[in-house]
């Protein structure tokens, strides 16, 4: 049973700053428990979500510069489960990047490789979450 949804950031979320998909993220919240995984830093991140304003859309904040670990290494996807109480196989992960989303499949987790819009919300769709 999936019960969180673990976005990277700048390819998925800030990508022109995609309110489209922060409104899917509002819906899925009320259902699933949400966190951004980025390669990033916090201070970057900030830039685009100043003050507590990433409070309205994500649980858990990771950010793999400032933990010291990066994508696609196992250990900063088992650390985004821990943070969310959740098993890996609980979890889907949403990148652009095909190796980010090998080494969430290689925890156990559920990749979908984000290409737009439309295509993330058929893949959730085949999943079993509606959006």
């Amino acid at each position: 049973m999936i019960k969180a949804l673990i976005f990277d950031c700048f390819g998925v979320i800030i990508h022109g700053t995609n309110q489209n998909i922060l409104d899917d993220i509002r819906v899925l919240r009320k259902h699933y428990k949400t966190a951004i995984l980025s390669n990033t830093s916090s201070t970057v991140f900030f830039r685009f979500f100043p003050g507590d304003t990433s409070k309205e859309y994500f649980d858990e904040l990771i950010f793999s510069y400032d933990e010291g670990i990066t994508k696609p290494n196992s250990k900063i996807y088992l650390m985004a489960a821990q943070k969310l109480k959740v098993k890996p196989n609980e979890c889907i992960f949403i990148d652009d990047s095909e190796d980010n989303i090998k080494g969430a499949e290689a925890i156990g987790m559920i990749g979908v490789l984000y290409r737009d819009e439309e295509n993330f919300k058929h893949q959730l769709r085949e999943l079993g979450i509606d959006i």
